[in-house]
């Protein structure tokens, strides 16, 4: 069965505003680091910006337990003293990295939503697979290694692909107004899925526009395919 990968006619294809606003507001926060010195703005957020830019850059270069406070200091050009200032330890650090990539995912894909809705779930997918290349995707790897052994990291990373999900979830519906809350639920799961395949499996960077194009192509309408084909029950045996 050939299912093409055209949004429906539905009045589902066509979100209000202000309802794509609520939805986005529901999800999208700012990292704790950077919400508890939300009142000395300026130079202090830079600071701590350039403290989680560095320790990601360590871990995605040298991983988690080889890294340590001085050396992100050094990378920040600051002194252990300020890196300890806003992080008193290592894990608190490191919440902070998860903290950081999860908002600016969510702020990327939200973007996304001024976009037509057709569009939409093309712009996002083509994102997430070209996002997690090179120094991004080993730093990922690193966390979801250490969020193994650690409760409260593996808390924060189920948090970000919840919210993956959730905005995933809208688009599709967005995009194909006849699907369910069920069927779209599952086919963002889908998504991401193949996603993770291809990330596992290639090299994103190795893919150029065309070929990119295909790629985002084929994962939608092979989700698609998957949740709108009714399962076959076994007759009962005579």
């Amino acid at each position: 069965m050939v299912i093409e990968l055209r949004p429906s006619v539905s009045h589902r294809t066509v979100r209000d505003p202000l309802e794509i606003q609520a939805f986005l507001g529901s999800i999208t926060t700012w990292p704790r680091s950077l919400r508890r010195i939300a009142g000395n703005q300026g130079k202090a957020t830079m600071t701590v910006e350039r403290i989680i830019a560095a320790a990601g850059d360590a871990i995605a270069e040298r991983g988690i337990y080889r890294v340590t406070m001085r050396e992100v200091a050094s990378r920040a050009r600051l002194a252990v003293g300020n890196v300890t200032y806003y992080f008193e330890t290592k894990e608190l650090l490191l919440e902070a990295v998860i903290e950081s990539i999860g908002y600016e995912y969510v702020v990327e894909l939200s973007r996304m939503f001024d976009a037509p809705a057709a569009v939409h779930l093309d712009e996002m997918v083509r994102y997430l697979i070209a996002a997690a290349h090179g120094k991004q995707r080993a730093l990922l790897f690193n966390l979801w290694v250490m969020a193994h052994y650690e409760r409260r990291l593996r808390i924060l990373l189920d948090r970000i692909y919840n919210s993956e999900t959730r905005i995933l979830c809208f688009a599709c519906k967005s995009a194909f107004g006849n699907l369910s809350d069920a069927r779209a639920r599952r086919m963002a799961f889908l998504i991401q899925a193949h996603i993770e395949g291809v990330l596992v499996l290639g090299d994103p960077a190795r893919f150029n526009r065309a070929s990119l194009a295909r790629l985002v192509r084929e994962i939608i309408a092979g989700a698609r395919s998957a949740v709108l084909i009714k399962p076959v029950r076994p007759g009962r045996r005579s």
